[in-house]
């Protein structure tokens, strides 16, 4: 499709700026380099195929496979990849990987936190600033990653996945583009690269989300078929069959209506399609793809440019700020009705999007298109909780929103997500200068930015013009609940205790709170509720919150 081609170039012409002719690594700022968005260069240069991409291609790739962390097959960063050629190898002495299994895992975060909690209120009742005790614990932090492999900190599991995904593409694709040499190189980093994933989806120590899941069962069957290795295979069909299973259950991931990772899940449906000779992989992507397609139709607003929340898990809250989905919807709908996306730092997996393309239902597309009307949407899904205990690692959850003309709301019931990407309450307006603000309630320890916290739980509920939301903190620690607003033309002095004044949209609010902390920020403001922590002291804050649009 011509939209794909167009992508495609100017994708590679911003990336062709970041390339490091030295180390064959792509830039990332002035420090360091991209490991993974270097492997989606390889790919893109096979698939250009100008002069001089097919070595330069050779290189990028040389440089990626340098960058595999090896080490034992019982260690959980085995056959991944550093994140960036700056990043040490995770320690496997004095504590191997036999020592940790998923329940030692839960347990060593476990001590962990309460060892901070208390540290941080000991250095505090003698003397020290907040600033000053954070500044310890990070420092605590750092010595516990120089000691034991500490998954997110310390290495990411992921990048197997997805750097096996992309040279499943340059393999199926472009091999012949590519010496001999350099194949049977990928090849055995492939081989380290399933073996690795196979055990962490076995184990269970660092669980899967649905983008990961999806791309698990497409690099082992595929490197399956390629190496005629049948525990490979065997392995991906079961994950298969149970990524259906579980799909089956409400019709939804658990990974819900996240913008950020429905644009992965999309590129990894889009190559069970068309990389493996697996009729079943086939048929369940075309089925997947079009089910999810379906999902954001019920969830997209057209005129806000986003879905409405709430999000399960998502980086930033405006969909065009760390998300594909903008590239998606206009190579899917075509030039004449979505403008060209720009882009963001999910800029390399583009080169993955433009090659592969999506395929989005005759029936989705004017949900995608044109306003639908007024409508209450409830949808329930089993979340995962990354960080909870192995036994007790999923919840349902139900998710409600209420989508008008001009704004839309949504809020997660029943959420005991642990992930600083949680967002349980959110809201969208067409502000009067015709941009779009937004609203969504956060957590995070105080002086500290938003990150796992595993004892903050939300029943929160929207309907037609409100949001209910109650939050429940089973921490020993203190806490900011905040609510983050940007958009323009936001000034502190519209925050108010009983309600919030904002340009095109006034919000009333019920709360036993008090009044709260109000900080301006560089895109808008935070609204502040501090939950101070003492033995006896109250654990549940309640909101009734209530929209009205304003033209102006």
């Amino acid at each position: 499709k011509d939209e794909q081609k167009r992508l495609f170039a100017r994708v590679m012409e911003e990336l062709d700026k970041k390339y490091d002719p030295e180390l064959h690594l792509l830039w990332e700022g002035e420090q360091y380099h991209d490991v993974r968005d270097s492997g989606y260069y390889s790919l893109g240069l096979l698939a250009r195929d100008g002069q001089g991409d097919r070595e330069r291609a050779e290189k990028v790739i040389q440089a990626v496979l340098n960058l595999q962390m090896d080490g034992k097959e019982e260690d959980g960063f085995y056959g991944t990849f550093k994140r960036t050629e700056v990043e040490k190898l995770p320690p496997s002495e004095p504590f191997p990987g036999r020592c940790f299994d998923a329940h030692g895992r839960f347990y060593l975060e476990k001590w962990r936190e309460t060892v901070e909690v208390k540290l941080k209120r000991r250095l505090m009742e003698t003397g020290e600033s907040r600033e000053k005790a954070n500044e310890i614990i990070t420092m605590l932090g750092q010595s516990l990653c120089d000691t034991v492999p500490v998954v997110w900190e310390g290495f990411d599991p992921n990048w197997r996945e997805f750097i096996s995904t992309t040279f499943a593409m340059v393999l199926s694709m472009f091999e012949d583009k590519l010496d001999p040499q350099t194949v049977k190189a990928m090849d055995r980093a492939m081989v380290k690269s399933v073996t690795g994933s196979i055990a962490r989806y076995n184990s269970w120590m660092y669980p899967m989300n649905t983008n990961v899941l999806l791309m698990h069962c497409l690099i082992c069957i595929y490197y399956g078929e390629r190496f005629e290795n049948q525990e490979f295979y065997d392995h991906g069909i079961k994950a298969l069959d149970k990524v259906i299973e579980d799909y089956k259950e409400f019709g939804n991931f658990a990974e819900f209506n996240s913008p950020t990772y429905y644009s992965v899940d999309l590129i990894a449906l889009a190559a069970w399609k068309k990389l493996s000779g697996c009729s079943y992989l086939h048929q369940m992507g075309q089925w997947l793809e079009q089910e999810l397609w379906n999902k954001i139709g019920a969830m997209y607003h057209p005129g806000l440019h986003n879905l409405c929340g709430p999000y399960s898990r998502a980086y930033e809250t405006d969909m065009k700020d760390h998300t594909m989905l903008p590239s998606l919807l206009y190579i899917g709908l075509g030039a004449q009705y979505q403008e060209e996306p720009g882009f963001n730092c999910e800029l390399g997996g583009n080169v993955e999007l433009s090659i592969l393309g999506t395929e989005i239902p005759s029936e989705t597309r004017q949900s995608l298109l044109n306003y639908q009307g007024d409508r209450q949407v409830e949808m329930r899904y089993r979340e995962l909780i990354e960080k909870n205990d192995p036994d007790d690692d999923s919840t349902v959850c139900t998710a409600t929103a209420w989508i008008e003309e001009n704004y839309m709301i949504g809020a997660m019931e029943g959420s005991r997500n642990t992930s600083h990407q949680l967002r349980s309450a959110v809201a969208f307006w067409k502000a009067p200068d015709g941009t779009v603000s937004n609203m969504v309630l956060m957590r995070r320890e105080p002086g500290t930015e938003p990150a796992h916290i595993r004892t903050v739980f939300f029943n929160n509920r929207a309907e037609k013009g409100e949001i209910e939301i109650q939050v429940t903190f089973d921490a020993e620690r203190d806490i900011e609940l905040f609510f983050n607003l940007e958009g323009t033309g936001l000034e502190t002095e519209m925050i108010q205790t009983e309600g919030f004044k904002l340009p095109g949209m006034e919000i009333k609010v019920e709360t036993d709170q008090p009044a709260p902390e109000v900080r301006q920020t560089s895109q808008g403001l935070e609204v502040v509720y501090p939950f101070h922590w003492t033995p006896k002291g109250k654990k549940t804050m309640n909101f009734n919150l209530k929209f009205q649009w304003k033209k102006d």
